[in-house]
């Protein structure tokens, strides 16, 4: 049984440039991402003292997706 390839196998590849370049976006959006979390919570908690909320992911959790989704928008070709 033979497997086609759609091009060589080099060109699909990732280069060290191209990963370094994703986490380099990552790390300034993750900060930004982080900074926002944080004020939306603490704006949150001064608004309604007392109030319960729900469980929901960590600070840390929702900074790192959003700025894993919003990165994989800079690679869209």
């Amino acid at each position: 049984m033979a497997i086609a390839y759609s091009g060589s196998r080099k060109t699909s590849r990732v280069s060290i440039w191209d990963r370094l370049e994703y986490r380099f976006i990552v790390g300034i959006l993750f900060t930004f991402c982080l900074a926002t979390a944080v004020t939306k919570r603490a704006v949150a908690v001064v608004a309604q003292p007392g109030a319960h909320h729900e469980e929901r992911q960590s600070i840390i959790a929702e900074a790192k997706s959003v700025a894993h989704t919003a990165a994989g928008y800079a690679f869209k070709r």
